[in-house]
């Protein structure tokens, strides 16, 4: 709020998020170029389809799990006593 009147102005912000649900960039106002947030918007895309998709906490946790079920499926030794 401005000390000069009552009005509160608010500012158009566009926000943009990756293919991997990630924050990505964020363009302020209606001052940028729409070629711009264009430009951006298809670079993420191509980069998308070229870039191996990190794995992320989940991945990992369910990567154990099935390693375990693996293992029990295989029918190897169980280890009755710790070293």
């Amino acid at each position: 709020m401005t000390a000069d009147s009552d009005m509160m102005m608010h500012g158009a912000v566009t926000h943009v998020v990756d293919i991997g649900g990630r924050f990505a960039a964020k363009f302020h106002g209606m001052d940028f170029k729409n070629v711009n947030l264009i430009l951006y918007v298809s670079e993420l895309i191509n980069n998308a389809q070229h870039r191996r998709r990190e794995p992320n906490w989940w991945d990992r946790l369910t990567g154990v799990f099935q390693w375990v079920s693996s293992r029990l499926a295989s029918g190897c030794p169980r280890q009755t006593e710790f070293p």
